[in-house]
């Protein structure tokens, strides 16, 4: 679609369409796309649980979690020994961020208030 121009998607579209890239690198570029996303949901989730905002927080931790649950944390197809150490240690510290804040949460916010708007 996008190289005929018809991808409509634009910063949604799951494609990596940099005719540059490799198709290899694709794979490698879209995770760590992912996991960039899951870092910030998690910061997000974090600061929101800081300020009171437990609809986003729990939003957030949503995003993080299915992106912590659906890896697997296992080393991709080529990459070398220490960057897949350092991957796998990030994937980790990941997981037990999610259920900190999780944890913090839901001792924390009132477990009667309606959700906030967003």
């Amino acid at each position: 679609f996008w190289a005929a121009g018809k991808c409509t998607k634009g910063v949604n579209c799951t494609f990596f369409h940099d005719p540059e890239v490799e198709p290899e690198n694709q794979e490698t570029l879209q995770h760590e796309r992912k996991a960039a996303m899951a870092s910030m949901n998690l910061s997000l989730a974090h600061c929101s649980a800081m300020l009171g905002r437990w609809a986003t927080c729990k939003r957030s931790l949503q995003y993080a979690q299915d992106f912590y649950g659906a890896e697997g944390g296992e080393p991709r197809d080529g990459e070398s020994a220490s960057h897949s150490l350092f991957q796998q240690l990030g994937f980790e510290e990941g997981c037990r961020e999610v259920q900190r804040i999780s944890e913090f949460a839901s001792s924390q916010s009132p477990k009667d208030a309606a959700p906030a708007a967003p």
